[in-house]
């Protein structure tokens, strides 16, 4: 018969007989009167395996039980069954009794089925009252933290973890150890469950290495000595933790957002940055992509000196001619490079948009960063606007110019 089938008959034994004390030797005695109930409960427990524990004593009308013989209802029945001595199944008088026969709880490895004579608690696998499922929640705890610490030491005799967490102060020390005993009480059983969705997210993503993992179970870390070190003097130093959790998480989740609000803080004026170096970079290449071709417009106004020394028609017409292609051509040009610099605006206000959406979430000195950027790009727009639409209006007056001095010419 498994474990979980000889627990369930022996309690159903202790219940049936009226719930004995259970003696310092691991035994319990009782003497009642034979019921339906009882005959099933001690023949159920008589088919049990020897290592599942045994009668010690088991009188019917004080005489000893004879295997060809049968209890009958009313018998007086005197039992002494005794507990076995490994623990298998797991009864045990009280909680206090359970920690000083299964030290691994204190390292994190919890029972699935026991029973507590003391409370009457029978918890099976997918059950359990408060003590129960707080006691789990612990040993969980216990295996997260020893996760979560520098170093412990589990490969030692001791009872308990001796987790160790290392911080850092503004002493001149600089880092120093924090030491965690991870011993509870059934005191510890009866305050809150602690959450531990938290501190599940932390070791998975130290685990699979997800962005921010190192900070999160730093700053965790960080927390959690901060709660050991307030322990007050007499006071079991886990029991401090487990009274404080929920405080330590708060702390915890606002350091944790603090932290990415500077990353963010620092991530998004970088980003805004270097948006500015990109528009900018992108304004200045409208003018230097044209600026050889520029040159066309001073060599022009050399050209009209010339136009003095040609005497007949056909040369000023052919001139003339010559400095409208180019008017014509800078003027080309200086639209094709307006219409990119108008791309450029709209690409722009679209980027900024996205930075301006939410605006009054940024620090006063982001908004001072972002205000400044956009003052920049638009004065530098502006002038790269004027200084096409210049280009263009002086382009032109070549052939103004040009036309200007034919007319003088040859009006007369």
């Amino acid at each position: 018969m498994v474990c979980e089938n000889a627990l369930k008959e022996i309690v159903v034994l202790y219940r049936a007989v009226g719930k004995p004390e259970i003696s310092s030797k691991n035994r319990f005695e009782a003497s009642v009167i034979a019921s339906e109930d009882i005959i099933q409960a001690i023949t159920s427990c008589n088919q049990l395996d020897g290592c599942y524990g045994r009668f010690e004593e088991l009188l019917i009308n004080d005489s000893e039980l004879r295997a060809d013989q049968e209890i009958a209802i009313g018998d007086s029945v005197f039992l002494c069954w005794a507990l076995s001595t490994n623990g298998t199944p797991p009864i045990y008088k009280d909680f206090h009794s359970m920690f000083n026969s299964r030290k691994t709880l204190f390292k994190g490895k919890t029972i699935e089925e026991f029973f507590i004579a003391k409370d009457d608690l029978l918890v099976l696998k997918g059950s359990g009252d408060k003590k129960a499922n707080c006691l789990k929640a612990i040993c969980e705890l216990i295996s997260l933290l020893s996760e979560a610490a520098h170093y412990h030491d589990e490969k030692s005799q001791a009872d308990t973890y001796r987790l160790v967490f290392v911080t850092n102060t503004n002493s001149n020390n600089g880092y120093h150890p924090v030491l965690l005993e991870t011993k509870f009480t059934e005191v510890d059983l009866t305050e809150e469950q602690p959450d531990l969705t938290t501190l599940r997210e932390i070791i998975s993503a130290d685990k699979l290495n997800q962005s921010h993992a190192e900070e999160k179970i730093c700053m965790f870390r960080l927390c959690l000595a901060e709660v050991v070190e307030s322990t007050p003097s007499g006071k079991a130093t886990f029991s401090h933790v487990l009274d404080n959790w929920a405080e330590l998480l708060q702390n915890y989740k606002k350091s944790f957002d603090v932290y990415l609000s500077g990353f963010s803080f620092s991530k998004l004026r970088n980003d805004l940055a270097k948006t500015e170096v990109d528009i900018a970079h992108s304004l200045s290449r409208v003018l230097s992509d044209i600026t050889g071709k520029l040159f066309s417009i001073p060599i022009s106004f050399v050209a009209l000196l010339s136009m003095t020394k040609l005497n007949t028609v056909p040369e000023n017409v052919v001139f003339v001619i010559g400095t409208m292609l180019v008017s014509l051509i800078v003027s080309g040009l200086v639209r094709n490079q307006l219409l990119l610099k108008n791309n450029i605006d709209s690409s722009t206000k679209l980027i900024f948009e996205q930075f301006e959406f939410k605006k009054d979430d940024y620090p006063e000195e982001l908004k001072k960063c972002l205000e400044n950027a956009k003052s920049t790009i638009d004065k530098q727009s502006r002038l790269l606007g004027i200084t096409l639409h210049s280009a263009r209006v002086v382009g032109w007056c070549v052939t103004l110019i040009a036309t200007a001095v034919f007319n003088f010419k040859f009006s007369g």
